[in-house]
């Protein structure tokens, strides 16, 4: 059954956009889905450790500490296609075990990023619901007893669906059950502390089986603890912060609204005045806003033609050269049409040579209708059949198109 239509869920979604209580849904995943999960996860890891990526978002833990030497050592042992997540753990961990978190993990599967993307788009019902501060998809792969960082709390929901194969168990304590002078604190986290034994009584629990889920609110207190090796996914989906996106976008306009270079003046006093004239200016305070608008237009098309999830890094997408027979839009909202021939797919902008309606393609692929070579370039003949193929075979190269 597909967990969308689960009642359990729909009440769960309706608690958005903070997600303020702890939910715990038993075999929310079939072992079926679980199975194609866990597939995915193994591609994701595969591909970033084949990638040779400098800069991939993996760390390793051992002994309740961050150890760069095994975080490289992951980094640089290829994942076998046959070697699941767990056993590429243990394989490179060695007799001394460990735990290894890998964020970003969207950018690393174009079916996991689908995936992900659906369910982004079902915690979305209701006005205001849009994650216009992004998500990270994220997996914890283990190969010890405790969390690391023993008990903590995180500044945003944690949504975890664990794919097993072991058991974990997770204890999230009610606000104000433990004291304050219990936890250590620093700017590089929210608090921890590894007093442990002595306060798993004052907490709730889960046993977390294959295909459970696990949503703890941001702020609680909570623990894990693994009966054996085992992997989950994780979805964080960031809070809307107004003023920091207003910040962003006023900064990013100050080369578009052409302030004066400050060498033109022969003192401070001098500039200062200039801008405050500037600033009693309409016309230039409508240039200001109209700037903005234009890239809050921009980012946000771009954060939605992927899904809401990491856009595909480059690694992925090598190789997507031969179309399918058929082919069908990855999820709906992966293509937008800017207009003048411009389009923006998964994350990425892709221009026509002329300046086309592209409205009726866009349409065919945000239905995700499978269709025939033939069908999509009859969507596009103002291009002519040649450079009409050439687009559709950009789409697929971008993954805006899939298989079907």
């Amino acid at each position: 059954m597909n967990y969308r239509f689960r009642s359990e869920w729909q009440m769960f979604t309706g608690d958005g956009p903070d997600f303020p209580n702890l939910v715990f849904i038993e075999a929310l995943l079939d072992s079926e889905e679980v199975g194609r999960l866990d597939g995915m996860l193994r591609e994701a890891v595969g591909n970033l450790t084949a990638s040779g990526d400098k800069a991939p978002r993996v760390r390793a833990f051992r002994s309740n500490a961050l150890d760069y030497r095994l975080s490289d050592e992951l980094v640089r042992t290829v994942a076998e296609p046959s070697e699941s997540p767990v056993d590429w753990l243990r394989r490179t961990a060695g007799a001394g075990g460990g735990c290894v978190a890998i964020n970003g993990l969207a950018a690393w599967s174009l079916d996991l990023a689908e995936w992900f993307s659906t369910l982004v788009a079902s915690l979305m019902r209701g006005p205001g619901r849009e994650p216009l501060s992004g998500t990270d998809v994220y997996t914890f792969i283990a190969d010890c007893e405790w969390t690391p960082f023993g008990i903590h709390c995180d500044a945003e929901p944690s949504m975890i669906i664990h794919l097993g194969p072991s058991e974990k168990t997770v204890w999230v304590w009610p606000d104000g059950a433990l004291p304050e002078e219990l936890f250590l604190r620093s700017p590089s986290f929210n608090g921890i502390s590894f007093e442990i034994e002595s306060h798993l009584s004052s907490a709730e629990s889960f046993t977390l089986r294959s295909g459970d889920f696990v949503s703890i609110p941001r702020g609680r207190y909570h623990l894990f603890r693994n009966d054996g090796p085992s992997a989950f996914l994780g979805l964080t989906v960031y809070p809307l912060d107004r003023q920091r996106l207003l910040r962003s976008a006023v900064t990013t306009v100050i080369d578009d609204v052409l302030l004066p270079d400050i060498g033109e003046f022969a003192t401070m006093r001098e500039f200062e005045d200039n801008i405050q004239e500037l600033m009693r200016d309409h016309a230039f305070g409508e240039r200001i806003a109209s700037s903005i608008g234009a890239r809050f237009v921009r980012k946000y098309a771009v954060e939605r033609s992927s899904g809401h999830v990491d856009r595909p890094n480059r690694a992925v997408l090598d190789g997507r050269g031969e179309l399918p027979e058929r082919m069908r839009g990855a999820f709906p909202g992966v293509l937008s049409d800017c207009g003048q021939g411009e389009l923006v797919v998964r994350g990425r902008t892709l221009r026509t040579n002329v300046a086309l309606d592209l409205r009726t393609l866009a349409e065919r692929v945000n239905s995700c209708a499978p269709l025939a070579l033939p069908e999509w370039l009859e969507t596009i003949s103002g291009l002519g059949p040649d450079n009409g193929r050439e687009l559709v075979a950009a789409l697929y190269r971008v993954g805006g198109l899939v298989d079907a």
